[in-house]
């Protein structure tokens, strides 16, 4: 399987059981048929106008652009954080959001898994470098793991304290950041690498390779400021 394919099938698999999980905690908590099936609606709307925008960006040659400042964070990464934050604040003891079960939240970040073994596919095919996988500076693929023993763990025993699962949601996320800076200054500035040019390959800003930056990296930092949002509503709970 080349990575094209591999980010492609992942996101394939994932979005479907996202869909699937926030559908199921609409029933739970007894919206109508009518209700659950206009959110998935305005979900499913949602994702493919940022498709759209995505590809647009791509099209026009702004992802490929070398100038510095980098473009990319301002046209898409940072608009989309300070949107998780509004999310995280606007769904504060949200009855979907916390009908989910908790070890979901951990257990589906094992996504990150698959992501990292593609992450090497694309090492292997020159399209990022090696510093960005496993084998480098990149150790994401530890959240994926950790985020599945965890969600396994909570199924058997639900947590006792919630301090320390916060931190990890917050290292869940920094690691993506690192991530983000050892591709992004191995394409802008690669000589901070001791390379003489780009060790990204253009395809790297096209689709389906787009997938990985501007869709799996913002869903696994949404997960976290959700998880962080339920962490959070279930504390408060407790103290009343």
């Amino acid at each position: 399987m080349d990575s094209a394919i591999g980010f492609i099938t992942i996101s394939a698999l994932l979005y479907p059981i996202l869909l699937g999980l926030i559908r199921k905690a609409g029933k739970k908590i007894g919206l109508s048929k009518e209700a659950i099936n206009k959110q998935s609606f305005s979900i499913a709307g949602a994702l493919v106008i940022w498709g759209l925008y995505v590809g647009l960006l791509s099209r026009y040659g702004i992802f490929e652009d070398t100038s510095v400042p980098p473009k990319i964070p301002f046209v898409t990464f940072i608009p989309l954080m300070f949107l998780f934050y509004f999310l995280y604040r606007k769904l504060k003891g949200n009855q979907q959001l916390n009908a989910i079960p908790l070890p979901w939240f951990f257990g589906i970040q094992s996504f990150r898994i698959a992501v990292e073994l593609i992450i090497v596919v694309a090492i292997t095919e020159g399209i990022l470098p090696e510093s960005a996988g496993m084998d480098g500076y990149n150790l994401d693929v530890l959240v994926g793991i950790s985020g599945l023993a965890l969600g396994l763990h909570f199924v058997k025993k639900p947590p006792q304290s919630y301090f320390w699962l916060k931190v990890w949601n917050l290292w869940g996320i920094a690691m993506i950041f690192v991530v983000a800076a050892i591709i992004v200054t191995s394409y802008y500035q690669p000589q901070l690498w001791n390379a003489s040019k780009t060790l990204v390959h253009p395809n790297f800003f096209k689709y389906p390779h787009l997938l990985l930056p501007l869709f799996l990296a913002p869903t696994a930092i949404f997960l976290h400021f959700m998880t962080l949002r339920k962490l959070n509503d279930l504390g408060k709970k407790n103290l009343n």
